[in-house]
């Protein structure tokens, strides 16, 4: 009996060995990887909004996208400002990120879409600050006034995700350190309110206008409200995502843990990107780097939204 027992005990011992090794090496690098891209990510109230391992894209830098999406290659760039450094304890350092490749949506999500094709609430009529939501002359504009969970929950209902901040910034500067999305160059508005040149400027009703400009109902450059998603010409990434830096501040999947601030607690706040068609411009160069903290739950006629998602990744040669 204690032969035969001590055989059966070898047996399962090395039946299960194996199986036990197998799962270690396959799921140690994955939980490695995941927790270095999540670093910056807390867990969501729906347990949504999460980072995806960057193993899984990292060096990928040929892919394809939907039509209505651009991808972005891996990279390595530098995001938050590399000179002055930031006197803000709101804004990080500049530091060195690297990302896998992913796809951003081209535009932010626009109101008709959001009300189409997601159940995620209705947009209300006013924001946290009495301003309207539903209100300007732009025929496609971008759904303003959806909180940060409305807007996770359109993402992930059409296959997709918020995207992390350091996601946003890539995709809004690419890697070579410019400071506009198009580049260097410190553009001027045009008087086009059908096409403008940057979706800047146009302040919103019971908004402070800046000094000495005309109020919009006598200078069409300044009509209330945002542009129409896509059609401010020269706010393009190097990627090719459009209204990156203007028209809305854009909700992203990050938290107010990971800045440098000393905030005590991040409970209820999230990430928002970029700037908004109420900002005078004046050729401010900090704006890629501006990150606003806001309450997720309360909803703001400046900020919207658009989604990354996975590449389909073209083989390698």
């Amino acid at each position: 009996m204690h032969r035969r027992g001590l055989r059966i005990f070898l047996a399962v011992a090395l039946a299960t060995a194996p199986l036990s090794a197998c799962r270690s090496k396959s799921t140690a690098p994955e939980s490695i990887a995941a927790s270095s891209a999540a670093a910056n990510v807390d867990a969501s109230p729906s347990g949504s909004s999460s980072a995806p391992a960057p193993s899984k894209f990292l060096g990928i830098t040929k892919g394809t996208c939907p039509s209505d999406m651009v991808f972005v290659p891996s990279g390595t760039f530098t995001m938050g400002p590399v000179a002055p450094p930031p006197t803000n304890p709101k804004h990080l350092p500049a530091h060195s990120v690297t990302l896998g490749a992913f796809c951003i949506d081209r535009t932010e999500v626009t109101r008709e879409a959001f009300r189409e094709r997601c159940n995620c609430g209705a947009i209300p009529k006013e924001d946290s600050n009495q301003q309207e939501c539903d209100f300007g002359t732009a025929k496609n504009p971008p759904a303003i006034c959806v909180t940060w969970t409305q807007a996770d929950q359109f993402c992930r209902r059409t296959g997709k995700r918020l995207p992390t901040e350091e996601e946003w910034e890539y995709a809004a500067r690419g890697s070579d350190g410019r400071v506009f999305p198009w580049g260097d160059q410190n553009l001027s508005l045009e008087n086009d309110p059908e096409h403008p040149n940057l979706c800047a400027g146009r302040t919103g009703r019971n908004r402070p206008r800046p000094p000495g400009f005309p109020p919009p109902s006598s200078d069409p450059l300044f009509p209330d409200g945002p542009c129409s998603v896509g059609t401010a010409k020269d706010d393009r990434s190097p990627f090719g995502a459009l209204d990156m830096l203007f028209n809305v501040r854009e909700w992203t999947a990050s938290n107010t843990c990971s800045s440098a601030s000393p905030r005590t607690s991040c409970n209820g706040e999230r990430i928002a990107r970029g700037s908004t068609f109420g900002d005078p411009w004046m050729g401010k160069t900090g704006l890629l780097n501006f990150r606003a903290q806001l309450d997720m739950d309360a909803p703001d006629a400046t900020v919207g939204f658009r989604c990354v998602g996975d590449p389909i990744v073209v083989p390698q040669r």
